[in-house]
């Protein structure tokens, strides 16, 4: 096995540098984010330099350690949290709240801002895995979505290398099956009829609830619902979450808690 530095010519006198990588009878080559100008001074030139030979260094060690337990030195130092919180704060999805909220529950159990990034191991995810079931006062999907979006956390930094292998890997959540658990209830066609004939405080409210329930749509879809969605009687929409495209026919009963187009 072999990581060697290499430069690369380019266009009008500048250095590109790549390593090439020999592993096992193969060889690839990856270019590295360091790039020497024509009018770099020697001192920059020589530091852009080093900067390249300690990113070979780094990925030869990173090959030599591999399937093995051994992790770099500023990598066992690395706290949690501070890992955590830039991973949320560059987090781009639409669930960034609920992984915000999942961190904070785990800040709750283990109460110890200086954790390292090493120090999260399995048993400490069971021990999570429990509060979050028994003690952190949730009840419903919360725990279990808490701890789903936690495990985005891990897994991230076991794709950047910091670990070695994701600590929540052969962890199942089994979510408790109390009393109090959330059920979803689903309305019979008896029910919303009783619902459509009873008088109502708001009629704004009442019309918009008794069109999610005939159309299957949330909130999150019906509040971004325009007239174009609506053509020839004919629903088209997508789901927030997946972003799968439904489309229905709406019958004229449904027209007419729409209103009139506007």
């Amino acid at each position: 096995m072999s990581v060697k530095l290499r430069e690369r010519k380019l266009a009008k006198g500048a250095v590109k540098y790549y390593l090439d990588i020999y592993v096992n009878g193969e060889r690839s080559y990856e270019f590295l984010d360091v790039r020497i100008e024509p009018n770099d001074t020697k001192s920059a030139k020589a530091e852009k330099k080093d900067i390249a030979n300690l990113m070979r260094s780094n990925r030869e060690l990173e090959l030599l350690t591999k399937n093995t337990n051994y992790l770099p030195k500023h990598l066992k130092n690395l706290n949690f949290f501070d890992f955590a919180e830039d991973y949320v704060e560059d987090y781009l999805k639409k669930d960034v709240r609920m992984v915000s909220a999942a961190l904070k529950q785990f800040q709750a159990y283990v109460n110890n801002p200086k954790l390292k990034l090493v120090d999260v191991t399995p048993n400490l995810m069971i021990g999570f895995k429990d509060y979050l079931n028994d003690d952190a006062g949730l009840s419903g999907e919360s725990p279990h979505n808490y701890f789903t979006r936690f495990k985005k956390i891990l897994k991230h930094a076991e794709l950047e290398g910091l670990i070695r292998e994701n600590p929540t890997k052969n962890i199942k959540f089994q979510r408790k099956n109390g009393k109090d658990e959330l059920r979803k209830q689903v309305l019979t066609s008896e029910e919303l009829q009783t619902l459509a004939k009873t008088e109502c405080g708001n009629q704004e409210l009442k019309k918009a609830f008794l069109f999610a329930c005939y159309t299957g749509l949330g909130y999150a879809e019906i509040k971004n619902l325009k007239w174009c969605n609506l053509i020839d009687n004919r629903l088209s929409t997508r789901r927030e979450k997946t972003n799968l495209k439904v489309e229905l026919k709406i019958r004229e009963s449904m027209l007419q808690i729409l209103g009139e187009r506007g």
